[in-house]
Formats: C-alpha cells, sequence, structure tokens
C-alpha cells in the first residue's frame, strides 16, 4: 500500500487506555479514511491492518462492523473492504462552551453559530452546533473541573471520531484544547492560543474610539470595558491622549447583570471632573449604562460624547446621537469558513491570525 495511505501512521487514538480497545481501533481507522481516502478506495485486508495496528483480527472486525453500520465502508465476504463515504456521520463542529439560551448572552454569540453553520450547509458540508452550559455571568470552574468541555454531546461525538473539523467561539479550556490538538483535529478559533484565528479586532474598537473622541475636542476621556486596562492605557499614551486611570472601568464582566449601570453610576458621581467623551468597548454594557445615562439625565452629547461597539443586526436603541464601532457578524463567519476550508484542504497551513475590524457609524 501507498505510505501516503498508510492505516497505522501515528496511531496516537489506540494509546487511550480509558476506551475499549475496538472503540480506539475504530476510531483511529475512522479519521484516517476520512482523511486519506475517497470513495471507491480498497482498504487493506483485515490480517493487514490487525498487523500493521499490532492489535488482534476479532478487535479489527470489530471495528469495521461498527464503520460498515455507519456507511463509513462496505464489506463483502472473500472480496475487499470498499470505502462509500469516508466522511458519513461525521461532521464540523461549531463548539460555543457559552449556553446559547442563557438570557445575558450577547447578540453576537447568539448569531455566530447560527450564521457559520449556515454558511457551511451552503457548501454542502455537515456542521452542527455544539452548545455549552458555561455561564457568561458566573465562574465557570467547577465546570471545566468535571470535564474538559461543558458540552457533553461534543466530547460525546469526539471520543467516537464523528467530529473531523472544529470551529471554537469564544473561550475553551486548555485540557480540551490539548485533547483536539493530540487527536491532529483541524481547528479555528478566537483566542491567542490557536494557530488558527479568526477575532474581532478589539484593539481597533479601543484605537478608532479613542482617536475618534479626542478629534471632536473632547479632553476628559473614559472607558468602560473589561479585563486588564492596559490595553486601554498603551493605547491612549500612543496617541498622546490623557486618559486619568479612575476614569477607566474594568472592574465587572459585561454581562453580569447590571455591569453597565453600576459601572456608569460611579464614574458620574466620582468627585473628579467629570469626563465629556466615554467609549463603551462592549453593547452589553453599553445597553445597561444606558439606563443609567437617562436616569442621571446626561445631556448627549453635549455634556458627554458617546462611542459604543455593536453588533451589526442587534437591536440597537439610543434616544440620543452614539457613535458604533460595528462589528458584521456575517464578515466574522465568512472569514472563520474561510479559513477552515484552507485548512481542510491544507493541513499544514502556516499559522494565519485574521483580524475583522468593526465599521465606524455615526447617528
Amino acid at each position: 500500500m501507498e505510505e501516503n495511505r498508510n492505516l497505522s501512521d501515528k496511531p496516537a487514538e489506540l494509546e487511550r487506555p480509558d476506551l475499549p480497545l475496538h472503540r480506539r481501533v475504530y476510531t483511529h481507522l475512522r479519521r484516517e479514511i476520512a482523511r486519506r481516502y475517497k470513495a471507491g478506495d480498497v482498504l487493506p485486508s483485515q490480517n493487514v491492518l490487525a498487523r500493521e495496528l499490532k492489535v488482534s483480527f476479532p478487535t479489527v472486525r470489530e471495528a469495521l462492523c461498527a464503520l460498515a453500520e455507519e456507511g463509513v465502508i462496505q464489506r463483502r465476504r472473500g472480496r475487499d473492504t470498499i470505502v462509500l463515504d469516508p466522511q458519513a456521520g461525521q461532521r464540523i463542529a461549531i463548539l460555543l462552551e457559552q449556553d446559547i439560551a442563557h438570557p445575558r448572552i450577547s447578540f453576537f454569540f447568539r448569531c455566530l453559530p447560527h450564521e457559520l453553520r449556515n454558511r457551511l450547509r451552503e457548501r454542502g458540508l455537515r456542521a452542527q452546533i455544539y452548545s455549552g452550559a458555561a455561564s457568561p455571568v458566573a465562574n465557570n470552574a467547577a465546570l471545566f473541573a468535571r470535564a474538559p468541555s461543558t458540552c457533553p454531546e461534543f466530547l460525546e461525538d469526539c471520543e467516537a471520531g464523528r467530529i473531523f473539523a472544529v470551529a471554537v467561539l469564544g473561550g475553551i479550556s486548555t485540557e480540551m484544547l490539548r485533547i483536539l490538538r493530540h487527536r491532529k483535529i483541524p481547528m479555528v478559533g478566537q483566542d491567542p492560543r490557536f494557530e488558527h484565528r479568526v477575532y474581532v479586532d478589539t484593539d481597533a474598537v479601543v484605537r478608532r474610539g479613542l482617536d475618534y473622541l479626542a478629534d471632536h475636542g473632547r479632553r476628559e476621556l473614559a472607558v468602560m470595558s473589561w479585563g486588564s486596562p492596559g490595553v486601554i492605557i498603551r493605547h491612549a499614551r500612543e496617541r498622546g491622549i490623557h486618559l486619568r486611570l479612575d476614569h477607566i472601568r474594568c472592574d465587572l464582566p459585561p454581562a453580569t447583570p447590571e455591569a453597565g449601570w453600576n459601572e456608569f453610576r460611579d464614574l458620574w458621581a466620582a468627585d473628579n471632573p467629570k469626563p465629556d467623551g466615554l467609549l463603551i468597548t462592549d453593547g452589553v454594557l453599553f445597553g445597561d449604562a444606558l439606563h443609567a445615562m437617562l436616569e442621571a439625565r446626561v445631556q448627549v452629547p453635549e455634556e458627554l460624547m458617546v462611542v459604543t461597539h455593536d453588533t451589526a443586526g442587534s437591536p440597537f436603541w439610543s434616544p440620543f446621537p452614539v457613535v458604533r464601532l460595528q462589528v458584521n457578524v456575517g464578515a466574522v463567519a465568512a472569514e472563520t469558513e474561510r479559513l477552515l476550508l484552507a485548512l481542510l484542504e491544507n493541513r499544514d497551513l502556516p499559522p494565519t491570525q485574521i483580524a475583522v475590524p468593526p465599521v465606524l457609524i455615526e447617528s
């Protein structure tokens, strides 16, 4: 058999002592057939496979029977085993560890999985959304301590070899990332740990927002965001923009109930000079902050010019003018689809980072 069609190449799945041996052989064969074979190709004989994989003949037979039941191969007594559909029953997984039904999940993550799935299906590819149980408003350490993924269906299909590629939307545990790499499953993600990455250019949101406010004569700027304020401070310094440290609010995750309301109230009630320009880097934060602005009777844009992040198509509403740095979900889905397909075509694709920038919209 040709070297590049050897089904025993690097059988990492066979090293999994937590699975029955026939299931390990099945998973390995399924993945290798999907990678190296096309419909109509002939598999090596059971004796050859048993010898190459260093397992018994009955173990190989049991694994092949499972593949035949799923329509991957056709077994004919006394004749060759033929590949029918190398990817029968397999699908591209769209993994979102956050609970997509949670009331505080962002509009971006509600829409992106569906947009990406529809694009892949339009190409005739099998794609399935896997939504986990992680909460956007709570510490999920306990959930990930029990399993590498909060979605048991994803873990089950991954174990069974039913997944041949993964698009990870949002975060993923370090252990799950290790498992996917170990199994050599092509994957595209959003966080910096991924070699192949498509992400929203949040740095551009900060840069363009600060620039817009400064260019329009605002001098006492404030920023409502999340995480470390280091990026905000760096961009402000690079642009020579004065930004007081007590005008940077990154204390509460955006999905925390009333996070934006509390952050704005604290900011506006401080004894220091009130800001005359405000950048909000998350649409959920803005929705909460809007109510606080109305309650405090802030005159926008006379007293305070507001620039906020937004997602195209979201039910955005404001009774006063707000500048939006809008991210298009369709653009993120299109780039993710393009990179994932390129990776499936070429498993040795060099590391690729694609940043999707926001579009500035003045109202």
